[in-house]
């Protein structure tokens, strides 16, 4: 039965009505309803189960498994449409419908909400298109995804089925540059680049149109198309971006030349810097800039007080009475820099220097106070920093020093400079002295045992992937394995250099890719998969700060806070203080399309009169796609050719000759050299369907004239004809204006201000007659010929008729000459010929129908419109009835709309049908014009034209538009266009989801989305797809979802079975039993703890313990009758050992009834003395708390294992250790109590080690014979059934016996009560258990089960290690025999039965009263061959057990 068919809903409970009890009912993971009908995806169930009144009570619970509540449930398994449902519902209950996600909203609880793992429900998205195993390369014809394996065998590829790389890692270059750049933080200098001073609390993007190039020549395409960005540098007082293009853009205060524009007026958008070179690298400071051109150029600008510019500068200035030197504009930087010929690697900038490298050399210039690497000869310049005066000299020119090794990175501040070499070493340059670093340690590296093995990934050594060092006291290293560590330079101690983790990479998601820090220490980064993290070292707020900010999150100290509302971020920029913030966003490659080739050749070579005519031919080829050979693969925007455009190194492989398919897509994409633009050639069809059909067949002269012999046809509207006087009843029918296009003397001949006249070429004559429209051939000519070259005319080619048949008709020397007599026009020959031929023709506004538009009228071709589309074949057809007019009704269409329909007819090119006419006032404008021709193309049948805008629109996909043009594109059927849509989604869920417009999509497009997340997402499995591209559908869908409708019937009829089908013992498996974590264990029920937290924080804690208090708290309520004595005494009887439960304030000593004897029941008989279980009972007193009452299991556990222990403390610590334990089925505490840590009430102890002496132990015997016995029958038929206990298999014998009977007899004894050993020191044991105050049969509670399920397993392995063997219990039998034996035939041989000692020993006096425990010499006793018996070697323990089991005047009384 289908799960939404409202027949099998009605079978289910009205879940708008649920009761409040039936709501938090659990499965055996702890599911509830809630979390069910998200896994089965059933939204309309969904929507009706919040409804119910009583929903707030299960929103927060979590399951036992994961400690999933239902976001993360939605999350993980992408359930869109369920989420809609969920935020309606919260913006529906929201006070402030539009502040959903308040700090005090619900919802924002619920995301907040940590599982098992430490993960938000949001950490769980998994969207990252790095991940994936299956690409998705495009999307084809038939509007599907044609996926690729990720990974290729460049190096025996038939040894391996499939390659695999796990987690692979894509790196960000700069070569591709990001798409999009945010800033944020103090904007006090206009330094942000929004066009005004007002600070950013939220990252905020810049817009693209002031790094656009206006091109007027295409006012359209160009415009669009966006800007790409390299690098940002952020100051106190501007700000610099660099584009790919190497264009470079300032804004700020232009005060000291800093913006390079020529001027020192402040600029409050970003604008141009005029430098003709393309730039390759650029660095800042607060006061100047320096810029390397592709051409190993320095450019330099700003302030030039130390020569910091590497040159003298002429502009001055006066301020303060100080003279200030600087430099306006970009001016070339010399000294050695000329005779350098190596390629400049980077750049680095400080307040009074600047640095530029090469491989092997460092160029210095400014002012030295010893980070120059050099020595300064006059120190004759102050510069004061932090209160410090430094002493230096001013190095004019740039300055070369080398090093030995290669260099990789440099870093400066004004103090130092810090030099990475290929090596890994770390270089510091300071007070003219060179230090080099320790190197960083490595992982393992200090281990001294060598003789284990340890992989590659742990001992090999770390790379430095950046260094930022703005002070001594605070450096930043990245290191290749995503981590990132700090060190202080300590010039006195420099060799014991201590480098400190700032971060540490836990996941493949969480590793490193780039960091920028302040003076302090505080530090911006982005993680692989382009979260943003801000710390902040400052201990108080500065002004204009960025703390001043309301951010979404408060900075705290030395603390790691991430910026919301921000994806994909490659690249992070600061300035100094720490006040303001770039962000380097690189968005997901939208997917290209795949398309079938234009058909307007095809189309053309129809209207040839060698063609057979087929008034349904456009019909007939809508339903017929060649998927195969007609098609092409392409994109609307691609990269433009730069002047630093070469030929990149091939993409590495790893050591097994893997290469990776994505990482070489992702940065070839903006690649001019990879990834150009497919030819015009190959956009359109060059094969001649209509030829190759066998539509022609002309193999003689005869079978010529019988094909026109009866002239041409009217229907394909030729409005003229050739004739040949030698053959009158042939005619060739042709389009006049067709000839005139492709021939000059044609046009000139069919001028209408000519009249009838003579066209003469050579021996060739023909005379045209303009009222007929016929040219008749005078002279003689093979007429074969003169068809074969008007077929020519309109389809560019050749009839492909084989030499034999052409040299038997002769056509060849005629044909030639025929070209030459129509001195056809060589500019049309070729495809772009054609094609530019006819779109002249719109520009003309000619032809015989007139078309009716919105805002105008317009002109076309009627054989042209019925040639390229199926509607207008219909619409001009005979087969249409019509008034006899040749105006069509378009009004609701726009001239710039059917314009490009029109160019598309004609056969434009696809820039040139997309260029409109005039320039829009922003891309939203384009959109919308593209949308409405997506529209009309549909109407008009012109499926290739729909193709082309869905490519146009793809391109234009960004986070304000996508899920307006989803709802566009799955109006309009645009099925491409909306699975792009689905893919840009799908990599920014974690931003659209929370989009005011996703709320407002209908339920409807919500489920197709779904579909296509979920197809993505399956993507990262290699089982999804086969080599041959066969799916595994399987996958699109679970069984859970499938079978919902079973399930949820199940769930709530028949827990039992319903819990069976996931986890089953009826094959004798144990159930599933797994632990609980120590932080789902809360305080005691109704009493708060000592430190009282108020209802916000409350709030914050996890949803998890919330449950589980709801559950131990039902179990209390029915606990509320029995109140029970917290002080319960256990023992165990054969060496005094046991536990004692006592309350937290010292253990109490019990009261007992009458004397305190305990009833105790009778010995049963099974052929073994089996333990036999006793019931204690205590005083009752009303003041304590409340002890387990006989109940039964909550609703919410039915189905549980008996051996469970979900929901309560874990029992992961060994039973008998110094932590508290339990004996068999004691009454204890409930779940609840047991977890309530910090209160007053009672816990399980151990008691201290007790042992009693023989007196003490005959003196607790005898007050026990004083006492009333309880029945011991009355007492056993009381105790409640434990169906999963098992009973002992072996006898214990009692002290109180009164002779020596063989194992497997047992009589009626009577126990005592005193105070418990460790059960550590207990041997084979009989168990005592309190009995329950209600002679009833009760259901154990939950902790019960818990403790019995211990206890067993613990009591089975301690049976298991004393177990004695059948030769073992002889042995002793025949023992206890002969001792018996022994001592009557020695009593007889000395005469007496009682002897008196010669000399009493001293200490404790001998029993008189026991001659059975007089010891006999060992001599006496015979040997172990001897048949009296065997021999038994005797230790103080046997002969103490020997004395235990003789007769004792106690037990014979």
């Amino acid at each position: 039965m289908n799960k939404e068919d409202p027949k099998y809903v009605s079978q289910l409970p009205k879940f708008s009505k649920l009761p409040k009890d039936d709501l938090p009912k659990r499965d055996v993971f702890g599911r509830t309803i809630l979390h069910l009908l998200i896994l089965s995806n059933r939204s309309n169930l969904l929507q009706e189960l919040l409804k119910n009144s009583h929903i707030k009570t299960i929103f927060n619970l979590c399951d036992y498994e994961n400690g999933w509540n239902c976001m993360h449930y939605v999350i993980f398994y992408k359930r869109i449409s369920c989420f809609r449902m969920l935020l309606d519902y919260f913006r529906g209950t929201s006070a402030k419908q539009n502040l959903v996600l308040a700090t005090n909203s619900s919802l924002l609880e619920i995301l907040k909400t940590k599982d098992r793992a430490g993960n938000t429900p949001l950490q769980l998205l998994d969207n990252d298109f790095k991940d994936l195993i299956w690409i998705p390369d495009y999307i084809n014809e038939k509007s599907e995804f044609h996926i690729s394996y990720r990974f290729k065998l460049n190096k025996e590829p038939e040894s391996a089925k499939r390659a695999s790389i796990k987690s692979p890692q894509i790196p960000w270059n700069h070569a591709r540059g990001g798409s999009e750049v945010y800033m944020f933080g103090n904007n006090n200098s206009n330094q942000l680049g929004f066009g005004d001073s007002t600070d950013r609390s939220i990252p905020s993007r810049l817009s693209h149109n002031p790094f656009k190039k206006y091109n007027q020549h295409s006012l359209s395409i160009e415009n669009l198309k966006k800007p790409r960005y390299k690098q940002v540098a952020l100051s106190k007082y501007h700000s610099i971006i660099l584009t790919s293009s190497g264009e470079l853009f300032s804004c700020g205060k232009g005060s000291r030349g800093r913006l390079g524009l020529s001027n020192l007026s402040d600029s409050f958008k970003f604008q141009k810097i005029d430098i003709e070179d393309p730039i390759k690298f650029v660095s800042s400071h607060n006061n100047h800039t320096i810029a390397v051109t592709l051409q190993n150029e320095v450019y330099s600008w700003g302030l030039n007080n130390y020569n910091q510019l590497g040159y003298d500068s002429s502009s001055k200035s006066t301020s303060k009475g100080f003279t200030e030197k600087f430099e306006l504009s970009p001016s070339l930087v010399g000294g050695d820099l000329r005779k350098n010929s190596a390629e400049i690697k980077g750049v680095a900038t400080s307040k009074i220097h600047g640095v530029v490298f090469t491989k092997t050399e460092l160029f210095f210039w400014g002012l030295n106070i010893g980070q120059m690497g050099f020595t300064a000869s006059s120190q004759n310049i102050e510069f004061k920093l932090d209160d410090t005066v430094y002493k230096g000299e001013i190095q004019s020119t740039p300055r070369a020093i080398s090093l030995r090794d290669n260099v990789k990175l440099v870093e400066t501040c004004e103090l130092c400079t810090f030099v990475v070499t290929d090596k890994n070493d770390i270089h510091v340059y300071f007070q003219h002295h060179h230090y080099k670093l320790p190197k960083i340690p490595v992982k393992g590296s200090s281990d001294k045992h060598f003789d284990i093995f340890k992989p590659t990934s742990l001992t090999k050594a770390v790379l430095i992937q950046k260094i930022v060092a703005r002070s001594l006291g605070s450096c930043i290293i990245l290191l290749d394995n995503g981590n990132v560590m700090s060190f202080s330079f300590n010039p006195d101690d420099y060799k014991n250099t201590k480098y400190l983790f700032v971060w540490r990479a836990y996941d493949h998601d969480m590793v490193v890719t780039d960091i920028d820090a302040s003076y302090d220490g505080s530090i911006v980064l982005c993680t692989r998969n382009g979260s943003v993290f801000i710390k902040s070292s400052q201990t108080k707020q500065r002004k204009h700060s960025v703390t001043e900010i309301s951010l979404p999150m408060p900075i705290t100290k030395n603390k790691f806070k991430r910026l919301d509302n921000l994806n994909k971020v490659v690249q992070v920029f600061c300035d100094p203080s720490f006040s303001s913030f770039g962000f380097l966003r690189d968005d997901v490659d939208l997917l290209p399309l795949k398309l079938q080739k234009n058909d307007f050749v095809d189309d053309l070579a129809y209207l040839s009169c060698i063609n057979d005519e087929n008034t349904y031919r456009k019909q007939d080829q809508l339903l017929t796609l060649d998927h195969n050979y007609k098609t092409y693969v392409t994109n609307f925007f691609y990269p433009d050719r730069l002047a630093n455009d070469e030929a990149d190194e091939p993409t590495a492989e790893d050591n097994t000759g893997v290469v990776d398919l994505l990482e070489k897509k992702y940065h070839h994409k903006y690649d001019y050299i990879r990834n150009r633009k497919p030819r015009s050639s190959e956009t359109y069809d060059l094969e001649l369907n209509t030829i190759q059909d066998g539509s022609v067949n002309i193999t003689n002269e005869k079978s010529f004239k019988l094909k026109f012999l009866d002239g041409p046809s009217d229907n394909r509207g030729f409005d003229c004809k050739i004739t040949f006087k030698d053959f009158p009843t042939v005619s060739i029918g042709f389009h006049k204006l067709v000839l005139q296009l492709r021939s000059r003397p044609m046009k000139k001949l069919f001028d209408e201000t000519n009249s009838d006249d003579l066209f003469v070429s050579g021996d060739f004559q023909a005379q045209y007659y303009k009222d007929e429209n016929k040219l008749e051939v005078q002279s003689p000519i093979n007429a074969i010929s003169m068809a074969l070259f008007i077929h020519f005319v309109y389809c560019n080619d050749f009839l492909d008729l084989n030499d034999e048949i052409l040299n038997l008709l002769d056509c060849t020397y005629h044909l030639k000459s025929t070209f030459q007599i129509f001195d056809m026009n060589t500019r049309t020959l070729g495809i772009l010929g054609v094609t530019e031929i006819f779109s002249t023709l719109l520009v003309e506004n000619s032809g015989d129908v007139i078309v009716r538009l919105k805002d105008d009228e317009i002109k076309c071709h009627s054989f042209i419109l019925k040639a390229r589309s199926a509607y207008f074949e219909t619409l001009l057809s005979d087969r249409w009835v019509n008034d006899g007019t040749e105006f069509l009704d378009f009004t609701d269409v726009s001239l710039t709309t059917f314009e490009a329909i029109l160019k598309f007819i004609y056969g434009a090119h696809s820039d040139q049908i997309f260029d409109f006419e005039y320039l829009f006032d922003d891309t939203d404008e384009y959109i919308n014009e593209v949308l409405e021709l997506i529209e009309v193309a549909d109407e008009l049948l012109l499926f290739q034209l729909k193709s082309l805008s869905q490519v146009v629109l793809s391109d234009l996909i960004n986070l304000d538009n996508v899920l307006i043009l989803l709802t566009h594109a799955d109006a309009l059927s645009a099925e491409k266009l909306f699975m792009n849509c689905c893919w840009y989604i799908y990599n920014n869920l974690e931003i659209l989801l929370f989009d005011p417009t996703f709320t407002d999509l209908s339920l409807d497009l919500m489920q197709k989305l779904e579909v296509q997340v979920i197809y993505f997402q399956n993507c990262k499995s290699i089982d999804f797809s086969d080599d041959c591209g066969v799916l595994n559908k399987g996958m699109l869908t679970n069984w859970f979802e499938t079978d919902s409708d079973n399930l949820l019937k199940t769930y709530f009829e028949l827990m039992t079975e319903y819990n069976e089908i996931f986890i089953s013992d009826r094959k004798g498996f144990m159930g599933f039993k797994p632990l609980v974590d120590v932080k789902y264990e809360l305080n005691k029920d109704g009493k708060e703890g000592k430190k009282k937290r108020d209802r916000k924080n409350s709030r914050r804690s996890s949803t998890v313990n919330n449950e589980i208090l709801d559950f131990r708290n039902s179990i209390k309520t029915r606990e509320k009758e029995t109140y029970i004595d917290s002080s319960v005494l256990e023992e165990k009887n054969d060496d005094d050992t046991g536990f004692e439960v006592v309350n937290r304030g010292g253990r109490r000593k019990s009261k007992n009834n009458g004397n305190g004897v305990s009833p105790t029941p009778p010995w049963t008989q099974n052929g073994s003395a089996s333990s036999s279980t006793t019931s204690l009972v205590s005083n009752i007193d009303t003041g304590r708390r409340p002890l387990a009452a006989p109940v039964s299991l909550p609703a919410s556990l039915m189905g549980l294992s008996p051996f469970s222990n979900w929901a309560s403390k874990s029992t992961a610590v060994p039973l008998f250790s110094d932590k508290p334990t339990t004996a068999s089925r004691p009454v204890l505490e409930t779940s609840s109590d047991w977890a309530r840590k910090g209160s007053s009430s009672s816990k399980i102890k151990i008691g201290p080690m007790i042992k009693l002496s023989q007196k003490e132990r005959k003196k607790k015997m005898a007050m026990e014979q004083n006492s009333d016995v309880v029945d011991n029958t009355q007492a056993v038929s009381s105790l409640p059934t434990n169906p999963w206990s098992k009973t002992n298999s072996e006898a214990t014998v009692s002290d109180d016996l009164p002779g020596m009977p063989k194992l497997g007899s047992s009589k009626k004894t009577v126990r005592s009560v005193f105070k418990s050993t460790p059960l550590a020191d207990a041997p084979r044991s009989q168990a005592s258990v309190v009995a329950d105050p209600v002679p009833s049969i009760r259901t154990p509670s939950l902790t019960e089960i818990m403790i019995e399920e211990s206890l067993r397993v613990e009591r089975a392995r301690q049976e298991e290690a004393e177990r004695k063997t059948l030769a073992e219990i002889q042995q002793e039998q025949e023992f206890a025999k002969w001792w018996e034996e022994e001592t009557l035939r020695v009593q007889k041989q000395m005469g007496t039965l009682q002897l008196e000692p010669k000399a009493q020993p001293k200490g404790k006096p001998r029993n008189k009263k026991k001659p059975s425990g007089k010891e006999v010499p060992q001599s006496n006793i015979p040997n172990k061959g001897k048949p009296a018996g065997p021999k038994k070697k005797t230790s103080k323990s046997d002969s103490t057990k020997a004395k235990s089991k003789s007769p004792s005047p106690m037990t014979s009384q």
